[in-house]
């Protein structure tokens, strides 16, 4: 019986620790490929909630396609007006800093991807949307890729 009654305290400790570990930020992630051309782009729409004081995106330079004559920048903003870059390039093995948009809140936003040479060039993009506390992400849902070149 008293195992029963251990057991039974460790699943509802578990659950309460899962829960709890779901609402921590975590961004939603896009990967994609630039093509050859210098001015090869790909953008992105995606919309955050009511709620949503703080909005930020990031950009990984990955070296599975070796491109290191290219720096690859993301930048972004709502309704259309992408006014916020940061950049990334295959020298590092972290990603660029958050280029945060604490003025704008809920609404639609666009992130452009782009390239500083020529020859192809691999990216993952990281997007979120942050309620009042600033660590509990509360989307997007999804980035939804328009331009893909």
């Amino acid at each position: 019986m008293k195992l029963k009654t251990v057991k039974t305290i460790i699943l509802a400790f578990a659950l309460v620790a899962g829960g709890a570990a779901s609402f921590t930020a975590k961004a939603i992630q896009a990967s994609g490929t630039l093509g050859a051309s210098l001015v090869a782009v790909d953008a992105y729409t995606f919309t955050c909630p009511s709620g949503t004081v703080q909005v930020r995106a990031r950009v990984f330079d990955l070296n599975t396609v070796l491109n290191s004559a290219a720096t690859v920048y993301v930048t972004f903003g709502k309704d259309s007006v992408p006014t916020l870059t940061v950049f990334d390039t295959e020298s590092t093995s972290t990603s660029s800093p958050w280029a945060t948009n604490t003025a704008d809140g809920s609404g639609n936003y666009v992130l452009v991807v782009r390239k500083s040479a020529a020859n192809p060039e691999d990216y993952i993009i990281e997007a979120q949307c942050l309620n009042s506390s600033l660590v509990t992400a509360i989307g997007p849902p999804k980035l939804v890729l328009q331009i893909n070149q």
